[in-house]
């Protein structure tokens, strides 16, 4: 029933869709000319004499709230060139300035009131290059693409400063024309758009008129045509760097490694860019380092896949759309998921040796990147193309005590490669590209044979757009191949996300003898891109032997998976409601046998109110859920229907004090006693322009009477583990920003966290596929089971099955992290960082929270500090 159902909603949406119409709206279209006078000195002032010749461009519309209306404030800007630069000035007047917000920050964190001009240079309808300063005089530069969204680590060398008086404030910016690409031409015609964003107002004002409805962003911007013949600048610069680092323990005259409490290093290298072509740039890194990156927040992952990180490294981060190639979609779980996954280089090294009683190890935190380079860019006809190449170095583990010392290899010598390609043709309404990735392990060890001597995938992707754009269908194929020893390709095959030892799933086979394995992969989506009402039908699907996590990320396979959205937006202001929007999905599984694994749905709305409060509310259900990961490798488990409800509130961030809170609950519906709840809030304080300070508690508890313990080989059966589980995390994230430039910012970054899991109703698998709970797992009686105080250990003596002992699961894990930055862009590009990174941890096996207690002891341990000094230098155009 619930499927016809579905189905008729899917009907009657896909009719009052085609009804829908965005409006289209008409091209402005301005001439930028070359300058007849000095070139401005850029001081913010506008008192040159070029700003005094032609006419202010003006007449903007507001995109925000009030779509087409007339803004609340007058906005004007001039644009003109000389051989190298782009000289462009705004005039913001306001007739209350003394209400403008200027807010000091670091780079790319600009808030307060902004201004920009974007730039599709490529005159694409697709990307484009973006420049905002705010009232303070803070950059916000990125690329933006209409596929893939905005790249904010774009930081390319340009120069602006405001001034503000009783009229208003002003904006003078120099953009190099190196910094951008396009075609040398006479003539040029480029895409482009003026925004102006007042803060107290969440009022966003646009030259070009926008609506909310079309499909894309820069597909619609205005036209700037260039008078003159533009000639090509490429880019050429070095930065070299050099590091000194020391960290300081505790000491510990037993282990060698840190027997002095200290440890000091110092390192050197470079990045550097080069023009190829007006179309084409080299990037290259060598000896990397990322010291003045912030660490991962503390997490606790008691499933069987890893957890997504989010690159944070610049060299990596900038860019990286031009390679993305996802495998799923929306920005959950399945968002995530892809072929190019940049924090497989340089990860953790995969090899954690055991160590004897009286042995103690020295381990690398992260394995060297010895060098990497990227060509990127796109030309003028459609084509873009990254290639990426890095090589990470082979890492040792010292293992050793007071009288003896060996090295142990942990991470093999790897080479890692991308090679992306896409292509635009019949004005951008086709869209075609390809991928091909390749991982190489240098394996001269045998006892990293378990690891992929090779990998590879690749993927080609279509997207073909219908109906003015309002319409798109995509489809995307990929494949994967690993090679590797037997043992490597038997723990393939038996790790999470495959489990082809599932007794219960006939189209899953363990070959011992296999040496490769390749799998496929794919998904077909097609969606309404423009409208008030918009709509996606999905169809996913990932065979049992994919495997891309050598140098992707995908957390499961063996799934066929279909996903229906349908989403309407409230874009005009009614009542005291500012804009909305409501969405609906609906989602069922399969895997590839055929096994069904449930249907789900949820609906979830946003709204803004004209106090410039907003609300989100949401609930989700899933039903007829079947799991073929609980056992880890065992049989299939029928669960119970699952709900959960969220919502969450948020003042009006313009004021001094800014407040967020979210909440959500969850609980299996024929099975209450599995609940979760998770409460956050964050606290924003501005007490002055130049200082932000936030503090985000939240606290997590969850009952979970299914948390996998552990497997056991008994008798002529195998046992399968599980336990009731009372968990609960407390999180305190604090974060000060103090800015004396907007150059010269100061960071600090705190998060306390404890962590606690209590295990008790410790049960075996019985009849996981019972249409009644109690009958699906057997709870062990006090004669059954037994715990070792003294070993801290349970010893379970089953009639049935025999005698089998595991370690007390309980756990409390307390940490705390913290990073302090100073930043000093002291030239353009170049930096000086000063650092200070703390690490304090502490666990025990309670299992209960003691919040007060947990976090004295966590400060009541030695911590570990690392000092960092970083400076660069910019060398070049």
């Amino acid at each position: 029933m619930l499927v016809r159902r579905s189905t008729v909603f899917l009907i009657m949406l896909t009719f009052f869709t085609a009804t829908a119409i965005s409006r289209e709206k008409p091209i402005r279209e301005m001439s930028i000319t070359r300058i007849a006078a000095t070139p401005p000195s850029i001081d913010g002032k506008l008192d040159d004499a070029i700003w005094q010749q032609g006419t202010w461009e003006g007449n903007f519309s507001q995109y925000i709230p009030n779509e087409n209306a007339k803004p609340s404030q007058e906005t004007e800007f001039k644009i003109f060139h000389d051989d190298t630069y782009i000289y462009a000035a705004f005039r913001c007047w306001d007739t209350e300035s003394e209400k403008i917000s200027s807010i000091l920050s670091r780079r790319d964190n600009a808030d307060g009131d902004l201004v920009g001009l974007e730039l599709d240079s490529y005159n694409d309808h697709i990307t484009a290059f973006c420049f905002y300063v705010n009232a303070a005089g803070v950059k916000w530069d990125y690329t933006s693409s209409d596929n893939n969204g905005q790249d904010a680590n774009w930081n390319p060398i340009w120069w602006v400063e405001t001034s503000k008086d009783t009229k208003g404030w002003y904006a003078e910016m120099r953009i190099p024309l190196s910094e951008l690409r396009f075609k040398p031409a006479q003539n040029s015609t480029w895409g482009m758009e003026a925004i102006r964003w007042i803060f107290r107002l969440q009022e966003r004002d646009v030259w070009q008129p926008m609506s909310r409805s079309q499909q894309g962003w820069n597909a619609n911007l205005g036209t700037l045509k260039w008078t003159e013949k533009l000639d090509s600048k490429l880019p050429l610069n070095i930065t070299p760097y050099v590091v000194a680092q020391a960290d300081k323990f505790l000491k510990d005259s037993d282990d060698p490694f840190r027997k002095d409490g200290h440890s000091y290093k110092a390192n050197i290298g470079f990045d550097a860019k080069l023009g190829i072509s007006n179309s084409w740039t080299a990037d290259l890194t060598v000896n990397p380092d990322f010291g003045q990156v912030d660490a991962d927040p503390s997490q606790v992952n008691l499933t069987a896949y890893e957890i997504f990180q989010q690159e944070r490294r610049p060299f990596f981060v900038e860019g990286r759309n031009i390679f993305t190639f996802g495998l799923g979609v929306g920005d959950g779980d399945l968002g995530s998921e892809t072929l190019f996954y940049t924090r497989r280089i340089g990860r953790r090294p995969h090899h954690n040796p055991d160590l004897a009683d009286d042995r103690f190890i020295k381990q690398p935190e992260f394995t060297t990147i010895i060098g990497a380079a990227k060509i990127s860019g796109r030309n003028p006809n459609g084509l873009s193309v990254g290639v990426m190449e890095a090589v990470t170095s082979q890492e040792f583990a010292r293992i050793g005590n007071r009288l003896s010392e060996y090295k142990i290899k942990v991470e093999p010598l790897t080479n890692y490669g991308v090679a992306r390609i896409s292509k635009e043709m019949n004005s951008a309404n086709t869209q075609f590209g390809a991928i091909v990735t390749s991982t190489i392990r240098n394996l001269d060890a045998s006892h990293l044979g378990y690891l992929h001597k090779s990998a590879t995938t690749g993927g080609v992707n279509l997207l073909q757009y219908f109906d003015n754009k309002k319409w798109s269908l995509s489809f995307s194929t990929y494949f994967s191949r690993v090679d590797g020893s037997k043992e490597a390709i038997l723990n393939t095959q038996e790790a999470a996300g495959h489990y082809f030892q599932r007794p219960d799933a006939p189209h899953l086979k363990i070959d011992s003898s296999r040496t490769s394995l390749t799998g496929n992969g794919g998904r077909l989506i097609l969606s309404k891109e423009s409208g008030k009402l918009r709509m996606m039908l999905c169809g996913l699907w990932k065979s049992p032997r994919l495997e891309v996590n050598d140098l992707g990320f995908v957390r499961s396979v063996d799934r066929l998976t279909q996903i229906f959205w349908a989403g309407y937006r409230f874009t005009k202001p009614m009542g005291i409601m500012r804009m909305a929007s409501l969405n609906l999905n609906q989602w069922a599984e399969w895997t590839y046998g055929g096994e069904y694994q449930g249907i789900g749905g949820n609906i979830n709305g946003n709204i803004s109110f004209k106090n410039l409060w907003s609300l989100g509310l949401g609930t989700n259900i899933n039903l007829k859920q079947i799991s073929t990961d609980l056992l880890r490798g065992g049989p299939s488990v029928k669960m119970d229907d699952y709900a959960n409800g969220w919502a969450g509130v948020s003042t009006d961030e313009s004021k001094p004090f800014f407040v967020e809170a979210n909440a959500s609950l969850g609980a299996n519906i024929s099975n209450s006693s599995n609940t979760f709840s998770d409460w956050g809030v964050s606290l924003t304080y501005r007490p002055t322009s130049f200082l932000n300070i936030s503090i985000a508690p939240g606290f997590y508890s969850e009952v979970n009477e299914l948390q996998y313990v552990d497997r056991f080989d008994v008798g002529p059966a195998r046992q399968y583990v599980l336990a009731k589980i009372e968990q609960q995390v407390f999180r305190v994230s604090l974060r000060v920003n103090f800015s004396i430039t907007p150059n010269l910012t100061l960071q600090y970054w705190g998060q306390p966290f404890v962590a606690t899991g209590d295990y008790t109703e410790f049960k075996r698998a019985d009849k996981v596929m019972s249409n009644r709970y109690a009958e699906r797992f057997h709870v062990f009686t006090p004669s059954e089971i037994a715990f070792n105080s003294q070993r801290d250990t349970y010893k379970v003596n089953d009639p049935n099955f025999g005698s089998y002992e595991f370690d007390n699961p309980n756990f409390t894990a307390t940490e705390f992290l913290s990073n302090m930055v100073l930043r000093w862009e002291y030239a353009p590009g170049s930096t000086l960082f000063v650092v200070w990174s703390q690490n304090r941890s502490y666990s025990t096996g309670l299992g209960r929270t003691q919040v007060g207690k947990d976090v004295g002891d966590l400060f009541s341990t030695y911590p570990y500090n690392v000092f960092l000094v970083k400076a660069s230098f910019r060398i070049g155009r």
